[in-house]
């Protein structure tokens, strides 16, 4: 992509799905591109990619994640797995030729591979193992790797260590920042992101298990229930998969508690309008929690089987849970059961109370809607569609207006339909054939979670073909919650999106969402019993120590004024004596000028003396060594001439050394042509006599089949007519039975030989299959010899040639 220009400049097909795409730092026209067990280059040419030959790849290793080392020196490090061990190979980007492996001390584990991620930082890199193992590498410089003399870089292990309590895979890493500031962000296979200091880390300042985790953490499966509190900033959400609760602060952004209920089966969650109780549905009991500032507080819990979809109505006073047709309703105050609801027709698919908590709407799997009246929980009315066309209800929402929106599924196709007062008013099909998993009203909007995952925002149900599409989830959209003008989302991803509807209109205030000063939580007594003796200790600490500190204070103050004192007066000293040793130095230097000059002239008369002896000394000794130059180049003129004779000499020898080689070289050419041409012959006549035996041989195996079949086909036959003379008189003894009580003994034992007869031909029958199984078994062994003979004369072929 040119993304100045916006535009594709090139692409290309792959065969696997790609995990890591990078450029070469030192040329950016090279491509490297690695997924599962296996990796790719391509050069960027001409606006479109030339594939590069790849290096070759290791016997038994799966490539999983590669990186760039960093500064640039284009060298490529590749991480790959091998059996339970994990190595890193150095590969050279220009030849894709390997330099350097480096088994990693990553742990190992039988069910899951040792490595998983790499990533390369200044002059280092990090590689993402098993069970929340990471390990640091740093660069070592250049190491002889011959005798060739050429460098190659080298690794350093600095520490493995586990960043996180839980055993999650590292999936993935990343590092930025400036190279003194460099951050690791971790993500792990339960879909939490961490981050640390890599310094820190590098240098073995941070200890093990220290990984801050990003919001607290999120949900590795799908989240199958979703609900919003309205007078705290908090959502709460369950996962069924991991049997797990978390409870959000979208104001903070983090998630501030979560609860895995371990050996149970949680159905449903729904969390009281005032944000600090919870009700949690199980397979087999129904359970009550407070929320606390640091806990989930059990409260109560009920032995009901079956329950889920629990719900808390607008005003917080209700609750209500479904069980199978039956929805059962409890007041929040006491906690006793004050009412249920009985759908005769198919099981509760979804329910909502109206937003002045005046009637509980229920939406059945077959598609049909009920109005209960929260005054008596007597059914006020119901819109059913009585056409024998199959339904599938899926999704309700409940307006202000007393309009109801409800989502279907009728022969495959998704439908928006909307009822007001059991009467329909409005239908449309939803497009693309996506179905309405979740479904909300906000004022008159219409909000509509589908199956692939988008949220469509409609202004009202009559606005359905011109709706907003928003496109969230990668999954299906499983639930949405609205407060004031928030919108949260959840699917089955595991994401959760948090969404604002729009700034309120001018001269409007939303009371709905309120905004309060401070964060208000709930707490044990014991904790601030706790906290309130922890607070007098800490003051009498802080009153000690500022005690403390002001009597330091002062003594630090006596003992730097004397040290002051003491340091003033031994410079003074100091002074003095550096002062005096001056001009002492400076005298015996006066003096040491003086002697120096007196012999100075001394040595210019000596040197001027010995220069005429040297220069006399030096004539003689060059005319001797002329006589002797002239001597040296008699010699050489001599010696020249004698190295051109022994030259030729030479080259007359090879000569004739050659001509006989050469001669030697035809003779064997000629003798291994002609036994080439003998192998060929026997090539071919092999060939044509081993084609002869397998067109023989599959011959007589068809033959053999067919014979086979055809007797087994008879004998069936045979056994059907068996089959059905016997089943015949069993009719006919039957219907006589009435007629002939007093025979009845001798027809029980007629009847007990004729199953006798029976079960001997069914055993008949299942020799005469396993003898079928057996020839075409030994068929497909004479099948898989043939292929062995093929490949057998082919090596034998390739033998030849070469």
């Amino acid at each position: 992509l040119e993304w100045r220009k916006n535009e594709v400049v090139a692409r290309c097909r792959l065969d696997s799905v790609p995990h890591r795409v990078a450029f070469s730092p030192l040329n950016g026209d090279v491509v490297s591109v690695s997924g599962l067990d296996f990796i790719k280059f391509w050069t960027l040419s001409d606006m479109k990619l030339q594939n590069v030959d790849g290096l070759p790849k290791p016997s038994d290793v799966k490539f999983v994640d590669h990186a760039w080392l960093v500064p640039g020196d284009a060298t490529l490090a590749l991480l790959g797995n091998k059996a339970d061990l994990s190595y890193i190979y150095l590969v050279h980007g220009k030849d894709l030729s390997v330099i350097r492996t480096f088994a990693t001390s990553l742990p190992q584990c039988a069910s899951e591979p040792a490595s998983r991620s790499l990533r390369c930082f200044h002059r280092g890199l990090v590689v993402g193992g098993s069970r929340g193992y990471v390990s640091l590498w740093e660069q070592s410089g250049p190491d002889d790797a011959g005798a060739s003399g050429s460098e190659a870089p080298g690794l350093r292990h600095v520490l493995t260590c586990r960043v996180r309590d839980a055993e999650a895979p590292v999936c993935n890493l990343d590092v930025a920042g400036p190279v003194q500031e460099e951050m690791l962000a971790l993500g792990f296979a339960d879909a939490a992101v961490g981050y640390m200091v890599l310094s820190d880390l590098r240098e073995g300042r941070q200890v093990c298990k220290s990984c801050t985790i990003l919001c607290g953490g999120f949900h590795a499966g799908s989240v199958t229930a979703l609900d919003i509190a309205t007078m705290r900033p908090v959502v709460v959400s369950l996962s069924r998969e991991e049997s797990t609760i978390r409870l959000w602060n979208y104001a903070t952004q983090r998630c501030e508690l979560s609860v895995r209920f371990a050996g149970e089966e949680p159905t449903g969650v729904a969390i009281h309008p005032l944000g600090f109780f919870l009700a949690v549905t199980f397979s087999d009991k129904l359970r009550f929690l407070e929320v606390l500032a640091h806990e989930l507080l059990p409260y109560r819990e009920f032995g009901l089987k079956g329950t889920r979809l629990p719900l808390f109505s607008n005003g917080g006073h209700l609750f209500a849970v479904v069980q199978g047709k039956m929805v059962t309703i409890f007041s929040t105050r006491t906690l006793t059961k004050i009412g249920t609801v009985r759908v005769p027709s198919q099981q509760v698919a979804t329910m909502s109370f109206d937003p002045e908590d005046r009637f509980l709407i229920t939406l059945t799997e077959d598609g049909s809607i009920s109005r209960w009246s929260t005054r008596g929980w007597a059914k006020v009315e119901e819109a059913r569609d009585y056409t024998p066309r199959p339904c599938e209800g899926l999704s309700l929402a409940v307006g202000p207006d007393s309009l109801t929106c409800c989502g279907t599924v009728e022969a495959g196709r998704p439908f928006l339909r909307s009822f007001k007062h059991s009467a329909q008013t409005e239908e449309h099909e939803l497009p693309g054939n996506q179905r309405p998993t979740a479904m909300c009203r906000m004022g008159p909007s219409v909000l509509t979670g589908t199956s692939m995952g988008t949220l469509l925002v409609c202004k009202g149900p009559a606005s359905v073909p011109n709706c907003e599409e928003l496109g969230l989830h990668q999954g299906a959209c499983t639930a949405i919650v609205t407060s004031g003008r928030l919108i949260v989302t959840a699917g089955e991803d595991g994401a959760i999106f948090v969404l604002s509807m729009g700034e309120p209109p001018a001269g409007k205030s939303t009371t709905s969402q309120p905004k309060p000063t401070r964060a208000i939580v709930m707490i044990r007594s014991d904790e601030i019993q706790t906290n309130q003796q922890e607070i007098e200790n800490l003051t009498a600490a802080n009153a000690a120590l500022h005690i403390k500190i002001v009597e330091e204070e002062a003594k630090l103050t006596d003992e730097y004024r004397n040290l002051m004192f003491e340091a003033r007066r031994q410079d003074q000293e100091e002074l003095r004596r550096v002062r005096s040793q001056h001009e002492s130095l400076q005298q015996a230097a006066t003096s040491r000028e003086r002697e120096g000059l007196r012999t100075v002239k001394a040595l210019e008369a000596s040197r001027l003396k010995a220069a005429d002896e040297l220069e006399q000394k030096y004539d003689k000794k060059i005319m001797q060594e002329a006589d002797h130059l002239a001597t040296l180049e008699e010699d050489l003129r001599n010696l020249e001439s004698y190295m051109e004779a022994l030259r030729e000499d030479t080259q007359r020898h090879l000569e004739q050394q050659r001509q006989r080689h050469q001669h030697e070289l035809d003779r064997r050419m000629e003798e291994k042509e002609a036994e080439i041409s003998k192998l060929q012959d026997l090539l071919a006549f092999t060939q044509q006599r081993f084609d002869t035996m397998l067109d023989q041989e599959g011959m007589e195996n068809d033959l053999e089949v067919s014979e086979q079949s055809r007797k087994c086909e008879e004998e069936l036959e045979k056994q059907r007519l068996i089959e059905y003379r016997l089943k015949k008189e069993q009719d006919t003894l039957l219907r006589g039975l009435d007629a002939m009580e007093k025979e009845r003994d001798s027809a029980r034992k007629e009847q007990e030989e004729t199953k006798a007869t029976v079960s001997a031909l069914k055993s008949n029958l299942e020799a005469l299959n396993r003898e079928y199984d057996r020839i075409r078994l030994e068929r497909r062994e004479r099948e898989v010899s043939l292929r062995d003979k093929e490949l057998e004369i082919g090596s034998f072929k390739t033998k030849v040639g070469t």
